[in-house]
């Protein structure tokens, strides 16, 4: 077509017949496409024909159909484009397994919008990452650690002599933020558990006792006796506290009597809940994740009919406490890179629209140990937004412990030593309340520490 973003023509997808249909390109296994690399993708797109008001979820698959007749669909990036975006680009990236099954096909594929929706196309890249060696990775991450977490002390002894002076020097707190998701019911009842985590944390958050469906399980019951326990534990000995979460975007997340209540009023119920979590814990809590995974869920902004009350829970957060630092949080940025320039993008709305975002909190949830390369170039785009960084809930479900180990230390060194990053939190230590099942450090009644 003549409307193009590049070169002298565009390619047009039209008639599209379903969800599943759009522009796809038969890849070379082998060549274009080999086993144990990663690849970066993007593309330029316009939607045509569409609602103005709707934003369609749109995704660029690499489709793996093996000799055995089986498939394997990985995402390789996602993005939500609307008709007033014009010309819009998705990015993405894709690291592909070393398949001991015989690949047959490859096929990079685009689509997602209704059928109906036409789609321009234009722009599109897809390119092998040069592979970095792990030992020269690890040496440049040390030099920014030494270089961005690290300062000289001097110190002066006053001493007639000096010959037989031992000078030692411990460590007691960190100034770079560490901390953990604590289990509230079990922090304030068992010591092993409460000693490990003030022995090794500085900062904690609750996995589930501060989110709105464990304090309002029935309309107009506002309960925080499960959480209250712990919070003035950890407030006592001066951990420092993060919020999560006020409200969820995913429609399973967000409390039944609400959910499934169509003529409630949302935007009255959802500040409602702001007002009382941000009121009660004004200047206790250094954080809040505001409206969790919005990149997932869009409940309160399909059942309110309007994107602005994603902004205006923000404004509402500073209003009941100007100190808090309100957070957007979101999974699949970081352990995939399907959706970081979508994160990358969704910072920019918000901040377009006045929303006072102070912080991004990445989700790190590794299946198996991850490669520290491909993590760094997540990390770098998210810093393009230009605002804090937070690993706000990371883990590694590893069966072995050895590479669980691994992984771990190699996530950490990744997040430590990335300028943009000014925190971690791991997503649980022990293994009894773990939600995974291979992602502790330590184990059992006794609280024995694994390799990791």
């Amino acid at each position: 077509t003549a409307d193009k973003h590049n070169g002298s023509a565009a390619m047009l997808a039209q008639d599209r017949s379903a969800e599943w249909a759009g522009p796809s390109q038969d890849l070379s296994w082998g060549s274009s496409v080999r086993g144990g690399q990663c690849y970066i993708f993007s593309a330029y797109l316009k939607v045509l024909g569409g609602d103005a008001t709707t934003t369609y979820d749109t995704r660029a698959t690499v489709a793996f159909t093996f000799s055995d007749g089986s498939s394997e669909y990985p995402k390789i990036s996602k993005s939500f484009i609307s008709t007033v975006d014009g010309w819009k680009k998705m990015e993405g990236d894709l690291c592909v397994p070393s398949y001991t099954k015989a690949v047959a096909r490859v096929k990079l594929t685009i689509s997602g919008p209704p059928a109906g929706i036409n789609l321009l196309v234009d722009d599109v890249f897809f390119h092998e990452v040069s592979s970095t060696l792990y030992s020269s990775w690890r040496t440049e991450a040390d030099a920014r650690i030494e270089q961005l977490r690290k300062r000289n002390v001097n110190i002066r002894v006053n001493t007639p002599n000096a010959a037989n002076v031992e000078v030692q020097i411990v460590q007691t707190k960190s100034h770079f933020p560490f901390g953990s998701k604590i289990n509230a019911l079990e922090l304030p009842v068992n010591t092993k558990y409460a000693d490990y985590f003030f022995d090794n944390f500085e900062w904690g958050v609750m996995g589930y006792r501060m989110k709105w469906r464990a304090v309002e399980k029935i309309e107009g019951s506002v309960d925080w006796s499960d959480a209250d326990p712990a919070f003035d534990l950890m407030e006592s000995r001066g951990i420092k506290i993060r919020g999560h979460c006020l409200v969820w975007a995913v429609d399973k997340s967000v409390p039944d009597w609400l959910r499934y209540n169509p003529f409630a009023d949302v935007q009255q119920k959802c500040f409602s809940r702001i007002d009382d979590a941000v009121g009660r814990f004004r200047g206790r809590v250094i954080h809040w994740d505001v409206n969790n995974e919005m990149l997932h869920g869009n409940f309160f902004v399909r059942r309110t009919g309007s994107r602005q009350i994603r902004y205006d829970m923000f404004r509402r957060v500073k209003e009941n406490d100007p100190n808090v630092v309100p957070f957007l949080n979101d999974y699949e940025v970081v352990r995939s890179g399907a959706m970081t320039q979508a994160y990358v993008d969704q910072i920019h709305e918000f901040l377009d629209n006045g929303a006072p975002v102070e912080g991004v909190g990445v989700q790190c949830h590794f299946n198996k140990r991850p490669d520290p390369v491909i993590i760094k170039h997540r990390l770098d785009k998210l810093a393009t937004a230009g605002l804090p960084i937070w690993v706000t809930e990371l883990d590694v479900n590893e069966p072995d412990v050895t590479e669980r180990a691994d992984g771990l230390e190699d996530s950490l060194r990744v997040a430590f030593s990335h300028p943009a990053v000014e925190g971690i939190m791991l997503w649980g230590f022990w293994n009894e309340p773990h939600w995974k099942p291979y992602a502790s450090l330590v184990d059992g009644d006794n609280f024995e520490l694994n390799e990791a």
